[in-house]
């Protein structure tokens, strides 16, 4: 898998742990725990809002009270730098689907896999739609660059897979909110095991950095004209700086309960989504 795929995936999963969380107590509802993979046949009793859903001929009762949650994570840097005029170069290569039940009061989680075959919609050149396709899922973020038609896209893909339920909300989170995360817990402390002088002056061989404003981006993402130049290198600092992200934010909301809601304050502020601050 490409690295900035993979890395996506870890922090986009890390902000989705964040976004349930807050979910979660907002609610005041029990988190399911464990992710399960989603099927149609698995997912539509718990999301429709219809009376009924058919299936291989035969009616099912759908259950009521339910709200849904889309997440998912798009592998570009900011929704400001599309240089396509009707199409994004970015698929959504995370996607996860959060649904609330309200009278269990109990939260599920289920992933999508991006590679999984549904309709999509397309768009022409003039980026009006021009009809369906089956395709990959995470390909139907990139038939627009406008976020919130690419968002839409991609809702619509969903809802099409598991045969017409409803997303009520969804959270498309760029890659470059590595950056605010590592704000949003104080820094990330790193040791500095080759020397990255040429990224950034305080990358000496051998210091720990308390990592501030640009240097999580320039700590995760230096391969070129860096140390010995390899993927390799680059992959071992970004384990690294996730493996330091992950325990210091778990400590952080363990200790303070609030602090899920600050996080997702600062996460609400990079991300496209259609949810107000708070809102469930």
């Amino acid at each position: 898998m490409n690295i900035i795929k993979l890395m996506l995936i870890l922090l986009v999963g890390m902000m989705a742990f964040v976004l349930i969380y807050i979910i979660g107590t907002h609610l005041e509802y029990q988190n399911e725990n464990g992710v399960s993979n989603l099927t149609a046949s698995e997912g539509i009793s718990y999301i429709d809002r219809r009376e009924t859903i058919e299936i291989s001929g035969n009616k099912y009762a759908l259950k009521r009270g339910i709200s849904s949650y889309l997440i998912a994570g798009v592998d570009k840097d900011s929704f400001d730098d599309e240089k396509s005029i009707y199409q994004s170069r970015s698929q959504a290569d995370f996607i996860m689907l959060v649904v609330a039940d309200h009278n269990e009061k109990k939260l599920y989680r289920f992933a999508i896999d991006r590679d999984t075959m549904t309709d999509i919609t397309v768009m022409s050149l003039l980026g009006k739609p021009k009809g369906t396709q089956k395709a990959q899922i995470a390909l139907s973020y990139a038939y627009s660059n406008e976020p919130k038609v690419s968002a839409q896209l991609l809702v619509n893909a969903v809802e099409n897979l598991l045969l017409g339920i409803t997303v009520d909300y969804y959270y498309i989170i760029p890659m470059d909110t590595v950056g605010v995360l590592n704000e949003a817990v104080g820094g990330v402390r790193v040791r500095i095991s080759e020397d990255l002088t040429s990224v950034d002056p305080q990358f000496t061989m051998g210091s720990e950095v308390v990592l501030q404003d640009d240097q999580a981006i320039k700590f995760v993402r230096a391969r070129k004209n860096v140390g010995d130049g390899s993927n390799v290198a680059r992959i071992k600092r970004q384990n690294i700086f996730l493996s330091a992200l992950f325990e210091k934010m778990s400590a952080i909301i363990n200790n303070d309960k609030t602090a899920a809601k600050t996080i997702a304050d600062k996460i609400f502020n990079v991300i496209e989504s259609n949810a107000k601050k708070g809102q469930c």
